[in-house]
């Protein structure tokens, strides 16, 4: 009796279709948050266990573990990943923007798991690298999966992937509405969203959010506290005591160095990929080798920096590098509750201060390019958080050491919340200029941290790294926007005779009935009774277009006495003749009929592209033409009705396309209100002047009118 009433309460509202969806998003958000609670308390057993009670404790007695642990951990990685799944390696967001736009959001299902192993591997033994593109990876494939298992269409499929991804980096970061608004706006490198993917999105990541906070608690990723951990506000605009245009100024300064800082990262990263790519060694010894360079780096490192550390003893410089291996969040945690200390310091330790963290940032992305670059396996994410946290770090400790050496004028001087606001906002600005996701990023943060009160100093940052980033990205497997995505190659403007070439329309057609300028017309005519062409080129010697004629020219003269001797071809028709070559789309094809009114149109390529067989001889080489020449060879010619056959052609082709991805069960469709697919060739409106199709919603195809035949008359 329950379910006969919610069924009709559903009917009634008109959602019966988001029970389906509401369960299947809910369901892939409890497997991202059981994975996400899996794969933490793996890696925190690996790091405790290895790093912390070993690597890191050693470290300044015995050298070697800082070398073979990393090396052994690549390997074993590697070697598990070779084996099983070689597409685990890598950063796990670009496989998954991969399987989006080019696998029809197909995951094979042993990749999440081989992923995660692989990653907690790669981190728990120093590889630098983060925990949240493993994690988006394991719900993407359980999306993935289970669309697949349920026989969802390919649609339905892509959906469900993108709501794992939602519900793993809701999920690791604590922060649910910046999850789903990453896995609908880091598929493109334009300010674009999946819109389909947002509602979906947030259904699983606040399922997936809520499950790993009822084990875990729902502290923040990052808290603000003082040096003797007593918990602080959130961070707000304009802090107390500041000025909003002095920080604004400084958050602008920001965004470009997080720009540079985002540039350093993505090239280093895919100059180190390609650099292993080139290097002949077995597959499985590459991300060995990265690991162990990335250690006998952060023993270098380690020799080179002394302790350094806050009159209160909060150490920022040491000589064990955990600001540079694994994930770097209590590092970062560190570094942000000393931005908040507000005693008075030395300017010359500030100064060495702000030194040591502009090294960090360097050996931080050297690290992470070592670990991903080589074949490790991790994400991308929270080190590009890192990088931009501790540039923020450093531009605030730079500024705060030119104030208290009174080299900075009082109003531009930062107070401590600002400075850890810098922090804050830097780690935004490095996101959206490495993933090209201004949006969620601050958004991301926010959540992260708790502090809404920063959204300004955010939205100006997070857009201006972003524009000052366009010519890269991290994710190579971006597309511009949505309208490039072949997901939604039928469900947008596609100028469909702009992706037609006149070579693609002659299908099959004979070879043109051309005459030579001094064809005499009694000779025209003979020709002309046994062919069904009804325009004809004029051509020289070398069978270069001159001119051409129609059938209502030969009319207008053809009961004229004694012309058959006196009049030849090339006194017929015009010689201000438009030939189109076979690269021509058809798109300008159909501009030239519209503004020729002509029949056909002659298919023309240059004369140099071949050989003149006529020319047998020195002296057939060196004959002067008889009469004008041209330059352009006659090879074809075009009509109206080949152009329209060839429109029709690829009409149905992407009609098929788009029917065989929507075959299974219509999950997401009805839910998000897409409109069923509409054939372009029924009840089409007429538009004059568009050679577009839209394969849903309304269908634009080019005019009738345009495209018939017009009636014979004379040239001009």
């Amino acid at each position: 009796m329950l379910r006969i009433n919610v069924e009709r309460l559903a009917k009634f509202f008109g959602i019966r279709s988001w029970f389906r969806l509401l369960f299947l998003c809910v369901l892939v958000g409890v497997v991202s948050g059981v994975g996400a609670l899996a794969f933490d308390y793996a890696l925190k057993f690996l790091e405790h266990n290895i790093l912390e009670e070993w690597v890191f404790q050693t470290g300044s007695n015995s050298y070697w573990p800082m070398i073979v642990v990393p090396a052994f951990g690549g390997m074993l990685a590697g070697g598990l990943a070779l084996w099983l799944a070689p597409e685990a390696t890598g950063h796990g967001t670009d496989s998954v923007i991969r399987a989006f736009h080019k696998q029809k959001g197909e995951i094979r299902a042993r990749i999440p798991i081989v992923k995660g192993i692989c990653s907690a591997l790669t981190i728990g033994t120093g590889g630098s690298a983060g925990k949240e593109g493993p994690i988006a990876q394991i719900g993407a494939g359980f999306g993935s999966t289970l669309a697949t298992l349920l026989r969802l269409s390919v649609q339905d499929r892509r959906i469900l992937m993108l709501a794992g991804v939602a519900g793993g980096i809701g999920a690791i970061f604590k922060a649910p509405l910046g999850g789903a608004l990453f896995a609908a706006e880091v598929l493109y490198r334009e300010p674009d969203f999946e819109h389909d993917a947002v509602i979906p999105g947030v259904i699983s990541s606040v399922t997936a959010y809520s499950v790993l906070t009822a084990v875990e608690g729902h502290a923040r990723i990052l808290e603000f506290r003082t040096p003797s951990g007593q918990l602080l506000p959130p961070i707000t605009f304009p802090s107390e005591g500041g000025s909003s245009a002095a920080e604004l100024f400084h958050y602008a300064i920001l965004s470009l160095l997080c720009a540079v800082v985002a540039y350093l990262l993505v090239k280093s990263l895919h100059f180190v990929e390609h650099l292993f790519q080139r290097f002949k060694l077995p597959k499985i010894a590459k991300p060995a080798l990265g690991g162990a360079m990335l250690g006998m780096f952060a023993l270098g490192l380690s020799f080179m920096v002394a302790r350094i550390a806050m009159p209160d003893g909060v150490v920022l410089g040491t000589s064990n590098p955990q600001h540079i291996m694994a994930g770097g969040h209590s590092y970062l945690q560190t570094v942000i509750n000393s931005a908040m200390d507000s005693k008075t310091v030395d300017p010359h330790v500030s100064f060495m201060l702000a030194g040591f963290l502009a090294v960090v940032v360097f050996a931080k992305t050297i690290a992470t390019v070592l670990t991903i670059g080589s074949g490790g396996s991790g994400g991308m994410l929270f080190p590009a958080l890192f990088l931009g946290g501790i540039t923020g770090a450093a531009y605030s400790k730079l500024l705060r050491a030119l104030n208290e050496s009174g080299w900075l004028y009082s109003w531009f001087a930062l107070t401590p919340n600002a400075r850890a606001g810098m922090i804050l906002v830097g780690m935004g600005g490095v996101f959206a200029a490495c993933t090209k996701t201004p949006i969620a990023s601050l958004v991301m943060v926010s959540e992260i941290t708790g502090s809404y009160g920063l959204a300004v100093p955010l939205m100006m940052t997070c857009a201006s790294a972003y524009l000052l980033s366009r010519s890269f990205t991290l994710n190579e497997e971006q597309v511009p926007g949505i309208s490039d995505s072949p997901a939604h190659r039928g469900d947008f403007l596609v100028n469909v005779l702009a992706g037609i070439k006149v070579a693609e329309a002659i299908i099959d057609r004979p070879e043109p009935e051309v005459f030579t300028a001094d064809t005499p017309f009694n000779i025209v005519l003979e020709r002309i009774k046994g062919s069904t062409a009804t325009v004809f080129p004029i051509v020289d010697d070398r069978h270069c277009l001159i001119g051409m004629f129609s059938l209502s020219d030969i009319r207008q003269i053809m009961n004229e006495q004694l012309v058959g001797t006196l009049v030849v071809a090339g006194d017929l028709g015009r010689t201000d003749v438009v030939g189109v070559q076979p690269e021509t789309s058809l798109d300008e094809v159909l501009r030239i009929f519209t503004q020729t009114n002509m029949d056909e149109i002659p298919i023309v390529e240059n004369a140099a592209k071949r050989s003149d067989a006529s020319k047998t001889s020195i002296s057939a080489a060196m004959r002067k033409p008889r009469g004008p020449v041209g330059t352009m060879r006659v090879i074809g010619m075009l009509s109206r009705r080949d152009l329209i056959a060839a429109y029709h052609r690829r009409l149905h082709a992407l009609e098929r396309a788009e029917a065989a991805e929507n075959t299974g069960s219509q999950v997401f469709e009805d839910a998000l209100g897409s409109q069923p697919f509409i054939s372009p060739l029924l009840d089409a409106p007429a538009v004059v002047e568009t050679t577009s199709v839209h394969l849903h919603n309304d269908v634009n195809v080019p005019d009738a009118d345009m495209l018939k035949e017009p009636p014979e008359h004379r040239p001009d």
